[in-house]
């Protein structure tokens, strides 16, 4: 409560209309799934600048993301992406953001999740109209990251 104010329940704050503290019983949203397979799909222009890409394939097929088993990483590894036409992981991902430390190609531990961030897509009416309006500081930035050379943009190190 804030100011005598009535709050809003867990229950009312998402679009799912249900407890965001409890995935049990939580069905898959209705709406035609991205079947392409990877390689054929159509790149997703990314929501704004250095947001996490969407996925425009089909996942079904990886199994479950774990820490020692990721099928994304076997076509998005930085080494393998181009050969395959898919988009490499970005260099925070392959570092370690708290002191900078390279990882020498291996994946961050705290990324091996893929589809905390990315996510796989449906062709569904949105529930909300949306008129947000992205802007890039170059053309490039639409669909490549560079977090890691922005990271620590307008951030005073020393006394």
């Amino acid at each position: 409560l804030y100011c005598g104010q009535q709050g809003i329940s867990d229950d009312e704050i998402g679009l799912r209309k249900t407890s965001l503290l409890d995935d049990n019983g939580i069905t898959e949203i209705a709406g035609e799934k991205e079947n392409d397979a990877p390689g054929t799909s159509k790149r997703i222009t990314r929501s704004y600048e250095n947001s996490p890409p969407l996925i425009p394939h089909d996942i079904s097929f990886l199994g479950p993301i774990t820490l020692s088993e990721n099928g994304c990483f076997n076509c998005h590894d930085p080494k393998v992406a181009e050969g395959v036409g898919a988009t490499p992981v970005p260099r925070t991902h392959l570092m370690e953001l708290s002191d900078g430390k390279d990882l020498k190609g291996s994946l961050n531990g705290k990324n091996y999740n893929c589809t905390q961030c990315h996510v796989p897509q449906r062709k569904i009416t949105p529930p909300v109209d949306n008129k947000f309006n992205a802007e890039y500081r170059s053309d490039k930035s639409r669909n490549r990251s560079n977090l890691a050379d922005v990271l620590n943009e307008g951030v005073k190190v020393g006394k």
